[in-house]
């Protein structure tokens, strides 16, 4: 009986302990520091081979250092652009081996979404002489002959503004590859449906051209087009407009002078002189009374050129030679006014002047 009461009593006693230590671990990891946990992109729903990883189908939680995966990723950096290289199911930890990255997406993925692809045959005039590159801006031109459907021979900008995507089967234009020249076999533009379209039709009607044009200039032309009429029609070249970096002793072009005259303080004006009035114009004309000879003086009306007045006159024979107040007998108009032509003879003319009656003398 003792021997069975003490057995009992000893696997008790066990147990317990047992049971202690286990109650001790949990504690411990319950009251783990926060610093033994990492940030974990998990996968929230499952993702397809080729499909793009994003902040939707993934969850960013916290997982305990010894129970992360190696190669796990736990940034944003790190994911994003990247697509799945396999089958990914939900609540695995996101590793890098799984990915793809953006270096080995085939051309298909890289497009942007509603755009399209469209291959142009290089060559050396096609490509720039070589200094065409992935990612710069060109127009497309197209050339037509006369022919059937066609009225005349011309050229004229279809496309504006698009992007080269490729050059020969490079993607992407690397820094150390930036300055090297690239001998184009084939030129892919980033084009839309749209455009895809025109681009098929003026391939088959004429021939597509390409004409660089600065990364900086997003502006849009209105050209026409030019035919044969237009190609002798000489144009001369802006040099101000042209010139991105003139050299420090150039002189300022046209928009440079203009911009320096509105910016300069207007000069003050000098202040008005007095109107000049020139002198009137004069004539002398004899009168004869008897023996009497009078030279009367006459002057153009400032009020009315059209018109002479009598200044004075004076007695040169037969009487006292001396001036006198104008004479109401002389045979003038109103307010001793006379009628004459517009041009009268020279001032102080001591000739006969016209007399109202045609004669210079009475």
């Amino acid at each position: 009986m003792r021997s069975k009461t003490m057995l009992l009593l000893v696997l008790a006693l066990g147990c317990g302990l047992v049971a202690s230590v286990g109650i001790s671990q949990m504690l411990q990891k319950t009251d783990a520091p926060a610093g033994d946990t990492s940030p974990v992109w998990v996968v929230k729903t499952d993702i397809k081979r080729n499909d793009a990883l994003t902040v939707q189908n993934l969850n960013l939680e916290q997982w305990p250092k010894e129970k992360i995966p190696p190669g796990a990723l736990g940034k944003l950096e790190e994911i994003e652009g990247k697509r799945a290289r396999v089958n990914l199911y939900a609540g695995e930890a996101v590793l890098d081996k799984k990915l793809l990255t953006k270096d080995e997406l085939t051309a298909s993925w890289k497009i942007p979404k509603d755009f399209r692809l469209y291959t142009v045959q290089g060559d050396p005039l096609s490509s720039q002489g070589g200094l065409l590159h992935p990612d710069d801006r060109v127009d497309v031109l197209v050339f037509v002959a006369k022919a059937n459907g066609i009225a005349m021979t011309g050229a004229k900008t279809i496309l504006q503004d698009i992007r080269v995507f490729a050059v020969n089967d490079q993607v992407q234009t690397t820094d150390d590859k930036a300055a090297e020249s690239i001998a184009a076999k084939t030129v892919t533009l980033l084009v839309t449906p749209s455009q895809a379209e025109k681009l098929v039709l003026a391939s088959e009607i004429g021939k597509i051209k390409l004409v660089m044009r600065s990364g900086d200039d997003s502006g849009a032309i209105g050209r026409d087009g030019v035919t044969m009429n237009d190609l002798f029609t000489p144009e001369k070249a802006d040099r101000d407009h042209e010139d991105m970096n003139p050299p420090a002793n150039a002189k300022p072009g046209l928009t440079a002078l203009l911009n320096q005259q509105i910016q300069q303080p207007t000069a003050a004006s000098p202040a008005p002189q007095p109107e000049q009035i020139a002198p009137p114009e004069t004539f002398a004309m004899q009168v004869i009374r008897g023996t009497e000879i009078t030279e009367a003086d006459f002057r153009r009306k400032i009020d009315d050129p059209t018109h002479w007045e009598n200044a004075s006159s004076t007695v040169i024979s037969g009487g006292s030679q001396s001036p006198s107040e104008p004479d109401a007998s002389l045979p003038v108009t109103g307010n001793n006014t006379l009628k004459l032509p517009p041009m009268g003879p020279k001032a102080n003319d001591t000739k006969p002047g016209p007399s109202p009656s045609g004669s210079g003398r009475t």
